[in-house]
């Protein structure tokens, strides 16, 4: 793991709350990515900057145990233009702690989710404010993929 500063990032997509308790997230989040792909919401997003999708946990109550927003989106040059039924939201510049997750997808992210959960060193430095996965070219193969995990620490 090591710790990087990244710039702001404006993104467009669909937002749904979800929570970690009684693995509540585990079946809802599979299921959202369903929907974000057979409903073809990234066609819907305007003035894309990448191909890449984004998923986004913030509005934590607490910490990773409370209540949070999940978003599905991709990277926009701009917010002016939010098509109805999706949002935008702003990633902020900051200091972001960066663990790659790597193999299959189904597997991969939930480990290594499960590996920051039990990292109490990270845990103490984390802020919930904004933590996200970056799936680029490398996440192309579902059963070989490559998969960038930003965590928002305190500064």
């Amino acid at each position: 793991m090591k710790s990087m500063q990244l710039p702001s990032l404006d993104i467009i997509g669909v937002k749904h709350r979800t929570t970690n308790e009684n693995n509540q997230a585990m079946e809802d989040i599979p299921r959202w990515w369903q929907e974000f792909t057979r409903d073809g919401v990234i066609a819907r997003i305007p003035n894309k900057t990448a191909q890449e999708v984004y998923a986004i946990y913030t509005d934590y109550e607490g910490d990773h145990e409370g209540s949070y927003s999940f978003i599905l989106g991709c990277p926009v040059s701009s917010l002016e233009s939010i098509p109805e039924g999706l949002v935008g939201i702003t990633i902020p510049a900051g200091e972001y702690a960066h663990i790659e997750a790597s193999g299959p997808i189904s597997q991969a992210v939930p480990q290594a989710w499960k590996s920051i959960w039990q990292d109490e060193k990270l845990g103490k430095k984390r802020s919930y404010t904004f933590d996200f996965e970056r799936y680029g070219k490398g996440a192309m193969n579902p059963l070989d993929a490559k998969i960038d995990i930003f965590l928002s620490v305190n500064q």
